[in-house]
């Protein structure tokens, strides 16, 4: 029930969506005896949008999650495994068009791949399968298989999970399929403003990996001159992220509201 409740969640939570919905119930109350409550309404959406769209306050937010965890720094030691999370291809388009359907978080296979030319002997765990598994839907595995072997990626070194379809599905999946022994070091990638959330999942499941943050969108960046497009992007990534925190605490899928650096 987790998973479809909190899509349809996100719907409405989504702060362009929640605002438009509150600019058009205030339109409509314009047309009753609370005509003044509904032009309020009406202002008040418009006005928040308005702010939203074109100062600094989702780059801001986004900044703050992304920084939350510092790059990786490399000690020398060696490294048993790489797991990156999904959220990269709609598999829908590349099925049907082959190098299609590739965001912005691209980053994250691109240099897990690096990673695991450079670490020879890590295994490699792509996690993100379909979001109606069961059903003969493309997968995002399948897809991210392509495009690791386009970066010459052996085949025998990557385990796709198919199954996981949130983040906290992966990191259980994850784990279920890496086995990780005591004194295993793995390294964990996915964007930097989603790998609090990521990394705290882990945790629950017992799985202890080190951050490696790629795909910055906002941190050490100069601010944006006001931009509607860019501002509402970023704000709806920023609280898209921290609602899934707030929900993932509250459903016990993390064990801190806001996971951080242990040390």
């Amino acid at each position: 029930m987790f998973y479809p409740a909190s899509k349809m969640l996100w719907i409405v939570a989504d702060p362009a969506n929640l605002l438009i919905l509150a600019a058009c119930a205030g339109v409509l109350l314009t047309l009753t005896a609370w005509r003044r409550a509904g032009r309020a309404m009406v202002a008040g959406a418009v006005l928040i949008l308005a702010l939203i769209a074109l100062l600094p306050i989702g780059q801001t937010l986004l900044a703050a999650l992304e920084t939350r965890f510092p790059p990786w720094q490399d000690d020398g030691g060696p490294i048993d495994g790489i797991v990156v999370l999904g959220g990269v291809v709609d598999p829908d388009i590349y099925a049907r068009h082959p190098g299609s359907g590739l965001n912005s978080a691209i980053g994250r296979i691109t240099e897990a791949a690096r990673l695991a030319h450079r670490f020879k002997t890590a295994r490699l765990i792509f996690a993100g399968g379909s979001a109606t598994p069961g059903t003969g839907a493309p997968s995002e595995a399948a897809a991210a298989r392509g495009i690791f072997a386009a970066l010459g990626i052996d085949d025998t070194r990557l385990t796709l999970d198919l199954l996981s379809r949130n983040t906290f599905e992966n990191a259980w999946q994850a784990r279920q399929i890496a086995q990780p022994k005591p004194g295993e070091r793995w390294l964990l990638v996915t964007s930097a403003f989603h790998m609090a959330r990521a990394v705290g999942s882990f945790r629950a499941v017992g799985f202890s990996v080190l951050a490696y943050p790629v795909d910055y969108r906002a941190a050490d960046h100069p601010l944006n001159p006001p931009n509607a497009a860019t501002g509402l992007t970023f704000a709806s990534l920023a609280a898209h992220e921290i609602t899934g925190l707030i929900a993932y605490r509250l459903t016990n899928r993390t064990r801190e509201l806001f996971p951080g650096p242990l040390d």
